[in-house]
């Protein structure tokens, strides 16, 4: 009886969705989306040590089909600095153009402009982040950690930072393990970070940007994607701030050879982030599935006139540092 009950509460929801959304309806409505014309989009990520690499593509109908080419290969993309010229990136391939001759300087504040489908777009100028200001970076045995395993051996990285007086900007460090030079996959986790997910930080320090689920962040040429949780220059109160992050060193449970499966580096791949890439990160996540009829869209971020799209900067520093072994 229960379960005839069940059913028929079901099938009431579905017919009162199905009259809501005009499928039984008694007339039929047409929506004609208006679409005045392709128009410019600029991507790029200024790494401040590399060359400039900027991705022009073009805007096209959301009731048409994905153009064969999405993206404009005949652009005219200019480098500014301070408002001056400094060159026209050459096109390379699938719309993405660059400049190998010129580097990115840190501390210098530049503009992309773009000339393209009979139009012009430009961002705003974007500053490039002053280098990562690192003041240790240590494993700690000593202190008491815990993780989901037990038996992974979670033991403590600290990292520490000096105060940055450049405002906006975000912090973070990624991590990736190593084995005698060989990749590795272990739960790395920041303390300041709940993993149930129910007492996540979210304030004018501290916040989870990225470009999956909130909590990834790509770096750039590694060819891997770690966690990396951020932190606003906010954090710091004119004083150093210091990052804990619980590594699981042991990768493989119930291992005979403890030193074969013991991670015996850590690659640190840490990011000073202009605001831009953060604004950018937070907008471009969109629920999928159902949740989407019940959140209103949002705009992507984007710091392009004339167009769409978003130029971002970024300052990377890699380091390396070694993990003892446990005793045999």
């Amino acid at each position: 009886m229960s379960a005839i009950r069940s059913s028929s509460k079901t099938v009431l929801f579905l017919v009162q969705v199905l009259l809501i959304t005009g499928i039984w309806g008694c007339q039929e409505d047409t929506y004609e989306l208006g679409f005045a014309g392709p128009e410019l989009i600029i991507n790029g990520v200024l790494v401040a040590g590399e060359s400039p690499r900027i991705s022009v593509g073009k805007t096209w109908p959301a009731t048409g089909q994905i153009p064969e080419k999405p993206y404009v290969e005949d652009a005219q993309v200019e480098l500014l600095e301070g408002g001056q010229p400094v060159g026209m990136l050459t096109y390379l391939s699938n719309g993405t153009y660059g400049l190998s001759s010129y580097k990115i300087e840190a501390g210098k504040t530049y503009t992309v402009r773009v000339q393209g489908l009979g139009m012009q777009a430009q961002s705003r100028p974007v500053r490039v982040p002053l280098p990562f200001p690192l003041q240790h970076s240590y494993m700690d045995y000593q202190a008491k950690v815990t993780s989901l395993n037990d038996w992974a051996k979670p033991h403590l990285l600290r990292v520490g930072i000096k105060d940055y007086q450049e405002p906006g900007n975000y912090y973070g460090v990624a991590v990736t393990p190593f084995i005698k030079g060989e990749l590795k996959f272990t739960n790395v986790s920041n303390i300041e970070v709940s993993n149930s997910g129910l007492n996540n930080r979210e304030d004018d320090c501290f916040t989870r940007a990225g470009f999956w689920n909130g909590e990834f962040i790509a770096i750039p040429n590694s060819g891997i994607t770690s966690t990396m949780i951020l932190y606003n220059d906010a954090c710091f109160a004119k004083q150093e701030k210091e990052f804990g992050i619980v590594i699981e060193t042991l990768v493989a449970y119930g291992a005979e050879d403890l030193v074969n499966n013991t991670i015996d580096e850590l690659r640190l791949q840490m990011a000073v982030l202009s605001p831009e890439y953060v604004a950018y990160a937070k907008t471009q996540y969109k629920p999928e599935g159902p949740d989407n009829a019940f959140i209103e869209p949002k705009r992507t971020y984007t710091n392009i006139e004339g167009g769409h799209g978003v130029v971002a900067a970024m300052n990377l520093v890699r380091k390396s540092v070694q993990v003892r072994l446990p005793p045999l």
